[in-house]
């Protein structure tokens, strides 16, 4: 088959033609591209020990920065999802859900009829507002009355907060192919440097995600690092830059693409109870339901890329050390 740059036209008939188990070359990697659901389970599960994260991938999750979940592979990978799993658990949820409701209907007060909005900016700017609040107990600068702001551990700039487009390239190489834009930390981050800095030497619980790093032990007794708990906090903190504003353009997209559907998700918010109902045992609303099937047919990230690190067979099929793998819910 002829190189994706050359025939893109060319590997969709092959996806058509051959569905489950795609391959062909992009430049001089060997690409499969996976459909089966049972393969994907082989892949990214059973067989997630010989993958590895891409070094595009690892430079578009770094950033100007340093390692977190997302950018670690194997052991460290591991053991680093197993300290933060305690931290995502349905208990520790209504928490975020406050301060995410709160955010929100402040950003929808400002919100008037007949006025443009530029939404993906509007809801850049909340992921960021939200993310500030949950992970440091802090302020995204321009935001919050004098007296509430007093009672945070401190005001995030903007820009430290709303961030950049990151292109990333392996080795400074400039864009290739195999490049990704997305929101990142701006090479500037002092102000919440020293945030965490401050907290680190007062060691004061805020009941935020940098209490929770600060406070949780390794295996073998010890803690992060300063420059493990910085690394991970602002690849958390952009986490949801791109992909929360994709999705809620794309769930209104589809609410004003379907009258019905649009109706019958704000009936069922008129009815709502202002407290938050319990996580635990509860059926999913008609909102979560529609939201999920948006995301469905509208994947936040189209395909997820990975590396044969030591190969391996999956059905009939062979992949080679270092081919590519790319999967897509899209597809």
């Amino acid at each position: 088959m002829e190189p994706l740059c050359a025939n893109p036209v060319g590997l969709l008939r092959k996806v058509v033609a051959h569905g489950d188990f795609v391959r062909f070359p992009l430049g001089e990697t060997i690409c499969y591209l996976i459909n089966r659901p049972t393969h994907v389970g082989l892949v990214l599960v059973e067989n997630s020990h010989r993958l590895r994260k891409p070094p595009f991938l690892l430079r578009s999750n770094q950033g100007h920065w340093g390692d977190g979940l997302t950018t670690l592979d194997g052991v460290p990978w591991r053991e680093r999802r197993a300290l933060l799993r305690p931290a995502f658990r349905a208990r520790t949820l209504p928490r975020h859900l406050h301060v995410t409701a709160a955010c929100t209907e402040e950003m929808l007060a400002t919100l008037r009829l007949g006025t443009t909005v530029r939404l993906r900016t509007a809801l850049r700017t909340l992921v960021a507002r939200i993310a500030a609040r949950t992970l440091f107990d802090a302020e995204l600068e321009g935001f919050g009355t004098a007296e509430e702001n007093r009672q945070r551990a401190g005001i995030i700039p903007f820009e430290e907060a709303f961030g950049e487009d990151f292109t990333a390239a392996v080795d400074d190489d400039p864009p290739d192919l195999l490049s990704l834009t997305r929101p990142r930390a701006p090479r500037r981050m002092e102000s919440t440097l020293e945030l965490i800095d401050a907290r680190i030497r007062s060691g004061e619980d805020r009941g935020d995600m940098l209490s929770f790093l600060l406070a949780a032990p390794l295996a073998d007794g010890s803690r992060l690092s300063r420059e493990e708990i910085a690394g991970e906090l602002i690849q958390m903190l952009y986490s949801g830059h791109l992909t929360i504003p994709l999705t809620l353009s794309n769930f209104w997209y589809a609410l004003w693409a379907s009258p019905a559907a649009a109706h019958r998700v704000h009936d069922e918010a008129t009815r709502q109870p202002q407290a938050f109902p319990s996580t635990e045992g509860r059926l999913p609303s008609y909102c979560e339901s529609a939201l999920k099937e948006t995301m469905r047919m509208f994947p936040p990230a189209p395909i997820l890329y990975r590396e044969v690190a030591t190969s391996f067979e999956v059905g009939e099929h062979t992949l080679e050390e270092g081919a590519a793998v790319w999967i897509s819910p899209q597809l």
